[in-house]
């Protein structure tokens, strides 16, 4: 069977949890689509996804914004299907690239820049239940840490179990999807030397053997949990529209503790140091996409993506969730359009 349209929003998904909060590109309906192969045909396929960004912040002058967001990614995705599940499944081996043609994010001043690589097997059709008509699917992902961002934290890898639930209705398909993904380093915190902080007039605290928690800087994921779902409507025999949500939360290791650790002081005036495994921000991705299936080989896909903090950032309320309305200069925000090649 041929990619089609409600196959490639039959399988929407949202990319790895626990990403950092920017309107990253690659749109949240196509980041997870299953390349489809010819029944009989070869058990080899593969699919290329080329995303354009443009990000809320590319409109907004002010002082006090981000630089405008527009950026390129290629997502390459040869795939293997494997007929012995089951409904069947396929192998997938993910590697994305990306080009930044405004000024890049990131400290080096990188406008290239390429992803961790994943090794993803998906069966999405694993069982269905006949007096409800839901199918359940499963997934299972790992991660190699190739990426600048995983080799800076000594990151090892990230391996992700997930279940698919679907129920085709008429002309709408709903679909949830729950992951759970744990997160492995080198260390547990950032190790830094007095060397990191030139201008520090504290030097850093040297870790005794075998302890993990004298080490200051960023908390590092531990385990985080995602909670999916979309709704497609199939418009026509060659176009749709999806609506897309996910929350994904975390918990973090126990706090890191010297002379680099922020303190935190009661009412007493006495240094709290906190203990505990700790939460992660709670993150919200939403997307409203339409796609245009062309042929049996090529689709379009474009919309609105959006990726923030649920809560504002005094915490006192929930946050517009289809678009940042209340910081556009952060590009939380932005406009998509993919084009997707299926082989």
């Amino acid at each position: 069977m041929k990619l089609s349209i409600s196959a490639l929003a039959f399988t929407a998904a949202l990319a790895l949890v626990g990403t950092p909060y920017v309107a990253a590109a690659q749109s949240p309906t196509s980041t997870g689509v299953v390349v489809e192969h010819d029944e009989g045909g070869s058990r080899w396929g593969a699919m290329v996804i080329a995303d354009t960004m443009l990000g809320f912040g590319s409109f907004v002058t002010s002082d006090y914004s981000d630089d405008p967001y527009v950026a390129e990614v290629l997502s390459l995705r040869p795939s293997y299907r494997i007929e012995e599940i089951p409904g069947g499944a396929s192998l997938i081996l993910r590697q994305d690239l990306s080009y930044e043609f405004t000024d890049p994010g990131n400290v080096e001043g990188r406008s290239f820049d390429w992803a961790d690589t994943w090794l993803w097997l998906i069966a999405p059709n694993l069982w269905q239940e006949e007096a409800t008509g839901i199918r359940f699917g499963g997934e299972a992902r790992a991660t190699l840490p190739i990426s600048s961002a995983s080799q800076w934290i000594g990151k090892i890898t990230g391996t992700t179990l997930g279940l698919r639930l679907t129920r085709p209705a008429g002309d709408f398909i709903p679909q949830l999807r729950f992951l759970a993904t744990k997160h492995f380093y080198t260390d547990r915190a950032p190790a830094h030397g007095d060397e990191d902080f030139e201008d520090a007039e504290t030097p850093s605290t040297a870790c005794p053997s075998g302890e993990d928690y004298c080490r200051g800087g960023a908390y590092f994921t531990n385990w985080s949990i995602a909670a999916y779902g979309s709704l497609t409507y199939l418009i026509s025999e060659k176009w749709s529209t999806t609506l897309v949500g996910q929350l994904s939360t975390g918990w973090r290791f126990e706090a890191p503790d010297d002379a680099f650790t922020s303190q935190a002081v009661d009412t007493t005036g006495e240094r709290v140091v906190q203990t505990g495994a700790q939460r992660s921000a709670d993150i919200v991705t939403t997307a409203i996409d339409v796609s245009y299936q062309h042929n049996a080989r090529l689709a379009f896909s474009g919309g609105i993506t959006t990726t923030q903090p649920l809560l504002s950032a005094d915490n006192q309320s929930v946050r517009f969730l289809l678009a940042d309305v209340d910081t556009p200069a952060n590009n939380y925000s932005g406009f998509y359009f993919d084009v997707i090649a299926t082989f």
